[in-house]
């Protein structure tokens, strides 16, 4: 095993001596100010130099508080999960839609957390706290611990599938200058072309009938979502349709 994998998250690792002087940075200073330079100017431009700069220090007086930029996305993540309040729900439904609704606003806040990959932001104090509270959405329903996860994890892997999606539609707008109405028309007469060699009847079918693109990405993201919910309470005792595994 290399000393990479082997390398401790960093919250587990032991805290700075309190002898000498007081460090001038601290690990929540880092990080806030880490996620605002990826909210300003997207994930491209974070780098250690650019942090160290932004916070006044140098490269190698930021590396003696986070080891590797792994360890400053992982910061990062866990402090957007501080931003979300906990309110009490008064069914699992609701509290269920809540939390796809958070996911979205979330990633509409900071479209660079949708873009990177932080595996262990669960284990961060925010986020362990936040797993904590959604698992007692889900508590006492009449699930099993294991059909609690997959509930949890369905409808985070669904808000943040669709919330990638809207996301990538905007950044392929205001790389092209156009919004997505004006993006299609633009192309239309290519889409048109494919549709009149006869070879995609289905696909000319979603052109001509299909609704879905002309939701709003809220429309769209609400359609999706009560889909979701409505399999989620097929699980439940009493529901004519739960199945086990």
């Amino acid at each position: 095993m290399s000393d990479e994998k082997a390398r401790p998250i960093i919250w587990a690792r032991p805290p700075r001596s309190a002898r000498g002087p007081q460090p001038a940075l601290t690990l929540d200073r880092i990080a806030r100010a880490a996620v605002a330079l990826c909210d300003a100017e997207g994930p491209d431009a974070l780098t250690m130099r650019r942090l160290a700069a932004e916070l006044g220090t140098g490269t190698m007086s930021l590396y003696r508080y986070v080891q590797s930029k792994d360890d400053l996305i992982d910061l990062m993540v866990d402090l957007t999960f501080e931003e979300i309040d906990r309110p009490a729900h008064p069914d699992w439904r609701g509290g269920l839609h809540w939390l796809a609704h958070q996911i979205r606003a979330r990633a509409l806040r900071h479209p660079w957390a949708a873009q990177v990959d932080a595996p262990y932001f669960f284990l961060g104090p925010n986020g362990i706290e936040f797993l904590e509270y959604l698992y007692g959405i889900v508590d006492g329903i009449g699930l099993d611990i294991d059909e609690m996860m997959r509930a949890i994890n369905l409808v985070y892997a669904y808000a943040e599938g669709a919330v990638r999606q809207e996301l990538a539609a905007e950044r392929r707008a205001a790389a092209s200058g156009a919004g997505e109405e004006e993006w299609m028309r633009a192309h239309s007469a290519y889409v048109r072309s494919l549709m009149g060699t006869g070879r995609y009847p289905l696909m000319q079918r979603v052109m001509l009938e299909a609704e879905q693109p002309h939701m709003t990405p809220e429309e769209n993201f609400e359609y999706g979502l009560q889909r979701v919910l409505d399999g989620i309470e097929t699980w439940l005792p009493g529901s004519g349709t739960r199945k086990s595994g």
